[in-house]
């Protein structure tokens, strides 16, 4: 038999995993759980601030060369990644709810893998040995 460990904040739960209906029911247990509003764990993005004075890209090709320009260029760059990760963040929050919504345990199990190795969210899926059938 197989279960799913999953090392969380307050310690390690166990989950069965067979038959793979468990395993999915546990995935949607979790993310319930992480979403919920009392205790949040995983919650909604919020859309980063655009930094005062940061320039759009054709306003950047237009500066001359030099030190204004690099430290321009470099808070582009930094908004940019964070709008990337905010992009990311976003989609998978809306297909944690939509998981949730359709009661979609294989989905929920696919966003716990991609989410294991957050913080508290690490698992692994292990054997039990069976006495009886020893």
């Amino acid at each position: 038999m197989k279960i799913l460990i999953l090392n969380d904040k307050g310690g390690d739960r166990y989950f069965l995993a067979e038959p793979e209906a468990k395993l999915h029911a546990a995935a949607l247990l979790i993310l319930k759980e992480r979403i919920d509003p009392k205790y949040p764990f995983i919650v909604e993005p919020e859309t980063p601030e655009i930094p005062e004075g940061m320039l759009e890209p054709a306003q950047l090709d237009a500066l001359p060369e030099g030190e204004i320009k690099k430290i321009a260029r470099g808070q582009r760059k930094n908004y940019d990644l964070l709008m990337r990760q905010y992009d990311n963040d976003l989609d998978q929050w809306k297909r944690i709810q939509k998981a949730i919504k359709e009661k979609d345990g294989k989905a929920a199990y696919k966003i716990l893998q991609e989410r294991q190795h957050h913080e508290y969210e690490d698992f692994t899926i292990d054997d039990v040995e069976d006495a009886t059938k020893l």
